[in-house]
């Protein structure tokens, strides 16, 4: 598996700190990728998930890595997205 396009929005405020999308083996599209602080500090890629309804606390994920390669991949190239738009926009709200 590739990561062949990385887009990141960075929001003027709010509890996120990028928005992402992402374009996998130029053959899917992973919306709803965002980018949140950890509690030490550093940076975490959360993935599109529902939570469920009617008392219960269980998330269910609409896209999940299978293993931590595929994750460490994914991640890899989000944060290095959101790192070079934040360059580019020359933001420092990300660190």
């Amino acid at each position: 598996m590739r990561v062949t396009k990385v887009d990141v929005t960075i929001p003027s405020s709010g509890y996120y700190l990028g928005y992402v999308s992402l374009v996998l083996d130029n053959a899917y599209t992973l919306n709803g990728v965002r980018i949140t602080r950890r509690a030490d500090g550093g940076l975490q890629v959360l993935y599109p998930h529902l939570t469920e309804r009617e008392g219960k606390r269980r998330q269910i994920f609409a896209f999940k890595p299978m293993n931590p390669i595929a994750h460490k991949r994914i991640e890899q190239a989000v944060l290095s997205a959101y790192k070079e738009e934040l360059r580019k926009t020359g933001s420092t709200s990300g660190f």
